[in-house]
């Protein structure tokens, strides 16, 4: 058993190393130009916030590490087409960035905007962390883990708001636009917000429906994914 667990994790670390480099090929590739300076912005940020949920996370949470490579049964199937769509907006973002940059070129952002859009990546990476850290249910599909004796998850982000994970999310993708200095990204952003809203809504009905006690959180943190807005 503990050798298929620790088989688990490495097949997590290999998983995110192939995700990190199709998104460096795919920046790059799909601009025309090794030398974009935002691309390479970009591609350091995302190596950064491997290495440091990597390192806060393994020794901590490494069976929701494992369980977190795979769909796991009884996902709702609404949500087989929503979580790509969340999962995978790193990907479209970057590839809408690339391509107008190689027929548009890149704005002339101030490397100021870049740096505080940066740290806000990096904030966002810290907060799923620390979502994780609090919930050992944090899978990538929606579904009850009766399996894991799933309860109400409660304690740090989610005294704010209901999701946060979906909250770092926006947080993760609203500022690479300002990276990359190619605002035609947030046309990917703009579908991302549309797909978190409706997942969080669907999500957040069916916990109601199918979590005991969730119902009664709710009511304690009122907020689904924006605190003081909705």
């Amino acid at each position: 058993m503990e050798s298929k667990f620790r088989q688990s994790i490495k097949q997590h670390i290999v998983k995110s190393i192939v995700l990190i480099l199709m998104i460096g090929v795919l920046i790059f590739l799909s601009a025309g130009d090794w030398a974009w300076l935002g691309g390479w912005l970009y591609f350091g940020l995302v190596i950064l916030n491997f290495l440091i949920a990597s390192i806060i996370l393994i020794p901590r949470r490494p069976d929701l590490l494992a369980r977190r490579s795979q769909a796991g049964v009884g996902t709702q199937s609404w949500d087989r087409y929503l979580a790509p769509i969340v999962g995978w907006a790193p990907l479209y973002i970057v590839l809408i960035s690339g391509l107008a940059y190689r027929f548009t070129g890149e704005m002339d952002i101030s490397i100021w905007i870049r740096i505080l859009a940066g740290l806000m990546v990096i904030v966002s990476n810290l907060l799923t962390t620390w979502t994780m850290l609090h919930n050992p249910y944090f899978e990538p599909t929606v579904r009850i883990q009766e399996e894991e004796g799933h309860q109400v998850a409660k304690g740090g982000p989610y005294e704010w708001v209901r999701h946060p994970g979906y909250l770092s999310s926006l947080l993760l993708n609203l500022p690479t636009p300002l990276i990359f200095g190619v605002l035609w990204g947030y046309l990917g952003v703009a579908i991302l917000v549309v797909a978190l809203v409706i997942r969080t809504a669907k999500e957040d009905r069916f916990l109601m429906e199918n979590l005991a006690g969730y119902q009664d959180y709710a009511e304690e943190t009122p907020y689904r994914l924006i605190p003081g807005v909705w």
